[in-house]
């Protein structure tokens, strides 16, 4: 009878933990190529990357499988480049296909969170596994975990290796081989996201300094997990050379090359733990977090407000319990995960702090597992948890899908996919387009017309100042191809072209500027924002109207 008893748990609980996974994979994946709307510069650069190493091998200047892909000004890791190649494979040249990546990892992040706290919170008087079906439906339904999922990030490919690496580190201690394979996928994280080229590296360090008497009986396996970590590392060590590896850090870090002496390391230090404290701010993470890229939606901080009372109950539980495996290690990554992000100059950016947030979900998850085991009648308790995730996932729909949608259309590039369904009633003449906001609307019409891949490589290489791995990576690049060039627009010789359309925003293209010379409205194209104001004009040149124009 207790084996029924058992089966029977074990089958309710698998029951209980697919219909969570299942519900985080609609969450992100419904609309994923609708909503938001657009495709912004990171995303449309990643997108034809992906679909120019499908096709040619080669990235969109022509270098060869590269192991960082050069980017308006910058780098982006590569993993996620090659990953997507699948979902273009498969699905075309879609925005669903280029987000597809980052829906998955999402996914994968509910089903390693559950796995991990399963481990992690067994206590002598309870088995854990309602904990960790609490965490994997807290990660299933925050705010954070759900907005970046649907976007093009990078960041979530990173966190989800960083997790199996952390359930693959847990795992060693029962058998000592499985430390091989852990490094490994923590060592190929770092080739994800930036952040992990921190976290990644004080894991391992850290798991084996507080477990140290147990894998100091194995030397020789732990030289040859070093080796592991140090190869998968390897790719990094050229770029090191070449200046390409810190090129970002020095984009957007209070610590870079120019400015690390002892002499500001007084402004350099406060500066960090000013930004350290901002992500213990109950403003950013229960209210608002500010609605920009890199935030989550409006009105939302990167948590619901009602999780803040089982943050405070979950942080107190886990600093006093003396049960709950690896909790000094918690307690550590709670605070190594906040570097990335506060040795940046932005004040409050999630993006670069999602392992972060990740800890801190665990954290309120045990909190609210603590508050709900307080409710003895089972189907109040399932009505209780029902109420939370309707109630969370409406707030998420009204903010997410209404007014992030809304509000961020012109970011995301809506106007710039419409203007490449637009040009196809505009073939036989030539269509210059301003790129002073948006550095990306040229490889939109690459991405979704599928240029020929080999001249357009021949396009951005040619165009390149630098080698391709290197510190300085210059943004002012052109795009001319066919009938398209997207470029600044030069007035004292555009304005004397015939049968051309000039396409910009009201600041390239002002009212001071149509009536000076003379150019006559086509078309306008709005943001989809709520106030429905245009986001871009096309004018036809009048050279007739010019008197300096032969």
């Amino acid at each position: 009878m207790p084996n029924i008893r058992c089966f029977m748990k074990v089958i309710k609980n698998s029951i209980i933990l697919i219909v969570i996974v299942l519900f985080a994979l609609v969450l992100r994946v419904n609309k994923l190529g609708e909503v938001p709307t657009g495709a912004h510069q990171d995303e449309i650069s990643q997108a034809y990357n992906a679909y120019s190493i499908l096709n040619s091998g080669k990235d969109r200047y022509g270098e060869p499988y590269p192991i960082l892909f050069r980017s308006f000004g910058s780098y982006q890791p590569p993993i996620y480049t090659y990953l997507a190649t699948v979902p273009i494979y498969l699905w075309g040249n879609t925005i669903f296909s280029i987000r597809l990546i980052s829906a998955i990892s999402g996914v994968l992040a509910v089903i390693l969170t559950y796995l991990i706290a399963l481990r992690l919170f067994v206590t002598k008087k309870r088995s854990g596994i309602n904990l960790a079906l609490i965490a994997a439906l807290v990660i299933t339904i925050s705010p954070w975990a759900i907005h970046f999922s649907r976007l093009t990030v990078e960041a979530n490919v990173g966190l989800s290796l960083f997790l199996l690496g952390y359930l693959l580190l847990i795992e060693s201690k029962k058998n000592i081989y499985i430390l091989l394979p852990a490094v490994l996928v923590l060592g190929v994280s770092t080739h994800a996201y930036y952040s992990e080229r921190i976290i990644s590296i004080a894991l391992p360090l850290a798991y084996l300094l507080f477990n140290f008497e147990y894998f100091s009986k194995y030397n020789k396996i732990l030289m040859l997990a070093g080796i592991i970590f140090f190869l998968s590392l390897s790719p990094h060590y050229i770029t090191i050379r070449s200046g390409a590896f810190a090129n970002r850090l020095n984009q957007v870090s209070n610590i870079n090359n120019q400015n690390l002496t002892a002499r500001n390391l007084y402004e350099i230090v406060p500066r960090f733990i000013k930004n350290s404290f901002t992500y213990l701010s109950p403003r950013y993470l229960f209210s608002d977090s500010g609605n920009k890229l890199g935030r989550v939606s409006p009105d939302l901080g990167v948590f619901y407000a009602w999780m803040s009372l089982p943050f405070v109950y979950g942080l107190i539980s886990l600093v006093k319990s003396k049960e709950i495996k690896s909790r000094r290690l918690l307690i550590a990554l709670l605070l190594i995960s906040l570097i990335p992000a506060s040795i940046t100059g932005d004040v409050f950016y999630p993006l670069r702090a999602l392992e972060y947030f990740w800890i801190i979900s665990l954290i309120i998850s045990l909190g609210l597992w603590k508050g709900l085991s307080l409710i003895k009648n089972n189907k109040l308790y399932m009505l209780v948890m029902l109420g939370i995730v309707v109630y969370s996932t409406s707030v998420f729909y009204i903010s997410y899908f209404i007014l992030f949608t809304r509000e961020n259309a012109v970011f995301f590039g809506h106007q710039y996919l419409k203007l490449v369904e637009v040009s196809e009633k505009y073939k036989n003449m030539k269509i210059i387009i301003d790129n002073g906001r948006d550095s990306a609307s040229g490889l939109r019409f690459a991405y979704f017309k599928k240029y020929d891949l080999s001249k357009i490589q021949q396009l951005f290489r040619s165009q390149m100042k630098s080698p391709y791995y290197s510190s300085f990576v210059n943004a002012d690049e052109e795009f001319i191809f066919e009938n398209i060039e997207v470029r600044p627009i030069v007035w004292s010789e555009d304005k004397c072209l015939r049968d051309t359309l000039l396409v910009g925003d009201k600041i390239s293209l002002s009212d001071p500027s149509v009536s000076k010379y003379g150019l006559r409205p086509e078309f306008r194209i709005d943001s989809w924002s709520r106030t429905s104001e245009t986001a871009i004009f096309g004018y036809f040149t009048d050279p007739s109207s010019q008197s300096d124009c032969k």
